[in-house]
């Protein structure tokens, strides 16, 4: 037998070349069981079953659809996540530029300046420690007044001004955010009065 055909990888089938004398010169022919084959037709792996198959092909797409799922709610929430900043965490450099998050803190007495010619405003945001200058052009909500406590989502430019896109005020005279309050703690906690 020639190679190919030990091999089985003659195109004619095992022991018919005919493109060598295997068949045809028993001098010529290699014993395969001298090579550790046997003459024995080799056994094909079994075929999988339709059911099988089915199965298979199922928990394949239910694998991958919760994978995609998955990660298309991870995408998500990583966008919508709302990262919080008292005015000493931006002064000290700990908030990101350009990039969304809130500000919270008291808003300065004497600091609020409004355009006269739009609906720009401009005022201070202080936790006691420190102020950063908050731009917004919009309508205030009715109980923002200077010396209340309030929350600016946003974004810090790379002048140190925050450009808010929105401005929530608190609700009553009681209520003070909680972020805004753990910061003022903080601020207080260091020293500053």
């Amino acid at each position: 037998l020639c190679g190919l055909c030990l091999a089985r990888l003659c195109p004619h089938g095992f022991n018919t070349c005919g493109l060598c004398d295997c068949t045809n010169t028993p001098a010529k022919a290699i014993d395969p069981r001298a090579f550790g084959y046997s003459l024995a037709k080799r056994a094909l792996p079994a075929r999988m079953k339709p059911r099988r198959k089915q199965r298979l092909i199922l928990v394949s797409l239910l694998i991958s659809g919760v994978t995609v799922a998955a990660g298309l709610a991870l995408l998500a929430l990583q966008e919508n996540i709302n990262l919080f900043f008292s005015p000493s965490q931006v002064a000290a450099g700990e908030a990101p530029a350009n990039t969304p998050f809130r500000l919270g803190g008291m808003v300065v007495d004497g600091s609020v300046r409004r355009s006269d010619r739009s609906l720009e405003i401009q005022f201070d945001l202080t936790d006691t420690a420190n102020s950063v200058t908050v731009a917004y052009t919009g309508i205030l909500p009715d109980l923002f007044r200077e010396g209340q406590g309030i929350v600016a989502q946003g974004s810090l430019g790379t002048d140190g001004t925050f450009s808010a896109t929105q401005v929530l005020a608190k609700h009553d005279e009681t209520y003070m955010p909680p972020e805004v309050t753990e910061a003022l703690e903080k601020a207080k906690a260091m020293g500053v009065q």
